[in-house]
């Protein structure tokens, strides 16, 4: 009788143990549905640019256009990193760019790309794949450009000239 009590509470662990783990891994995709709606960490292009100025090591602006949009006009301060690169550098892979995502430090990524949506859809990319360090700037380009920020765009000879909204006729708009 005893070990038949043996087998039963070695049976009712197990069964507990099991359901557990069928529980965790059923509740794991909430986040993905509208039950818990996801989140974006987002951060007023003035609040970016302030930091920038008074701790540039502690944070990276990373917009995630194209190479030919960035190269039209882009936030004084950031770097290019097409989102189409954010693959290789999830998954271990060295990306053309050579610029690596900062993970696990304390150093702020803020995306940025011409409104907010694809720097969205980076933001929860990087989400998925364990980035914590992560901000949206609101508005993206366009916003920091409403706000008057620097933004360095090309001239009509090929040539990046350093601007802000005061120095343009109309506010860059990417048509």
């Amino acid at each position: 009788m005893n070990g038949m009590n043996n087998n039963l509470k070695l049976t009712t662990v197990i069964v507990a143990f099991l359901l557990g783990i069928a529980v965790c891994l059923a509740l794991r995709p909430l986040k993905y549905t509208e039950f818990i709606s996801p989140v974006i960490d987002d951060v007023s292009p003035k609040v970016v640019y302030n930091k920038l100025l008074n701790t540039p090591n502690d944070m990276v602006i990373i917009d995630v256009r194209s190479e030919y949009e960035y190269n039209q006009a882009h936030a004084k301060g950031s770097i290019n990193l097409p989102i189409h690169y954010f693959y290789d550098d999830t998954h271990g892979l060295p990306n053309e760019k050579g610029v690596a995502l900062p993970k696990n430090t304390n150093k702020e990524i803020y995306l940025i790309c011409t409104g907010g949506r694809l720097a969205g859809v980076a933001y929860s990319y990087l989400e998925h794949y364990g980035y914590r360090n992560i901000k949206r700037v609101e508005g993206g380009i366009s916003n920091w450009n409403a706000n008057g920020l620097p933004v360095i765009t090309k001239s009509i000879f090929g040539v990046l000239a350093s601007t802000t909204n005061a120095g343009l006729d109309r506010p860059y708009v990417n048509k």
